[in-house]
């Protein structure tokens, strides 16, 4: 049995309302967790309560402030506040119990990275990691309100039934991150071949020869206006699902996605065409209708994305394609067994000279 009488005085427990019982469950599996009444009281008092119970069930409990952590570690605090602004964390009061020894250890860990690197490129590794990982939270909570929250308060569920769902996500949620390191090594092992393979002629260590390329949705703007937030996270899902599982069987890696546009590199010119190819005739039937661009050349690479006028020029002709067109250049077409025709030469904004162009109809 719970003693239920500090709840009731700090008002977070009211035994004549409907949803005492259900308060009582939740109070009594925080208490099952190793919290304290005057913790949990404490918490609550700047928390909602299903919150408190998403941070309890995902990370240990958070006993050490920045302060605190730092003396202990031998650094100063400022050191390690600017490790968390690194990772892309956001700022709390420095005197906060805000970290677990977990927490303190990960964060020393990732200042080491400038034992690997120059202190600039630390940062910078660090900042892609921290920007990696914040979207993988960011999934895992948006998944869960969307596939586990939402359906069952629609059902009649209540505060109880969802805290129930967390744990039960929470348990699974830890086989996810055991994963993560050998996973990362294996993602490894794909950067390093498609340098191996990509490595520009110049040998410069900041250039790759690859094909890039962009593919977005004509019409996706005015079907955002007509379908409603199910029927628009549906399309989005099925996109960045077809564009990643068939750059991956490709031996490419998506960069990034921006809305509805995708942008990935391939170091095989004709494995960027099959992807352009096969997106287009997924969407063929739909109301949206896929169209891109395709360059290859010395592309800059930088923490992970790709910059320069290749990849500019990749973009530029993206824009120009009708629907169910696919634009290439000359080093592409030459690099690739499909068949093309010729799309004229286009003048295009920050090139000083026309741009003789092929066109890869699907």
């Amino acid at each position: 049995m719970i003693d239920l009488d500090g709840y009731e005085a700090a008002g977070l427990y009211r035994p004549d309302e409907a949803a005492a019982a259900e308060v009582r469950g939740i109070i009594t599996l925080i208490e099952g967790m190793g919290w304290t009444p005057s913790e949990i009281v404490e918490s609550l008092s700047h928390e909602h309560l299903l919150d408190l119970i998403g941070h309890t069930v995902l990370s240990p409990k958070a006993e050490f402030s920045f302060i605190d952590a730092a003396r202990d570690v031998g650094i100063e605090v400022e050191e390690l506040d600017a490790i968390r602004r690194t990772v892309g964390l956001v700022k709390r009061p420095l005197d906060d119990p805000t970290l677990s020894k977990d927490m303190i250890e990960a964060l020393v860990s990732l200042g080491r990275s400038k034992m690997m690197f120059t202190d600039e490129e630390a940062d910078h590794f660090t900042r892609v990691l921290g920007s990696s990982l914040g979207r993988i939270a960011e999934a895992a909570v948006s998944l869960f309100l969307i596939d586990v929250e939402g359906p069952l308060r629609s059902s009649g569920g209540n505060d109880f039934d969802v805290v129930r769902e967390n744990l039960r996500v929470a348990a699974e949620f830890e086989r996810v991150t055991d994963c993560l390191g050998p996973l990362l090594r294996m993602h490894l092992d794909d950067a390093i071949e498609r340098s191996r393979v990509s490595r520009d002629p110049t040998d410069d260590a900041l250039l790759s020869r690859l094909a890039v390329g962009f593919v977005d949705l004509v019409g996706f703007t005015a079907y955002s206006d007509e379908a409603t937030a199910k029927e628009l996270g549906l399309l989005v899902r099925r996109f960045e699902d077809t564009a990643y599982d068939l750059v991956a069987d490709n031996g490419g890696r998506v960069v990034k996605l921006i809305g509805d546009e995708v942008m990935f590199v391939a170091a095989d010119a004709h494995a960027a065409c099959v992807v352009a190819t096969e997106l287009v005739k997924e969407f063929k039937d739909t109301t949206v209708t896929p169209r891109g661009g395709l360059a290859y050349g010395s592309l800059v690479t930088r923490g992970g994305d790709f910059y320069g006028p290749i990849v500019n020029l990749a973009s530029r002709i993206g824009a120009l394609a009708i629907p169910s067109e696919i634009l290439v250049t000359t080093e592409v077409a030459e690099r690739s067994s499909f068949d093309f025709e010729p799309a004229g030469r286009r003048q295009l904004k920050g090139f000083s000279d026309p741009v003789t162009l092929l066109s890869l109809s699907c």
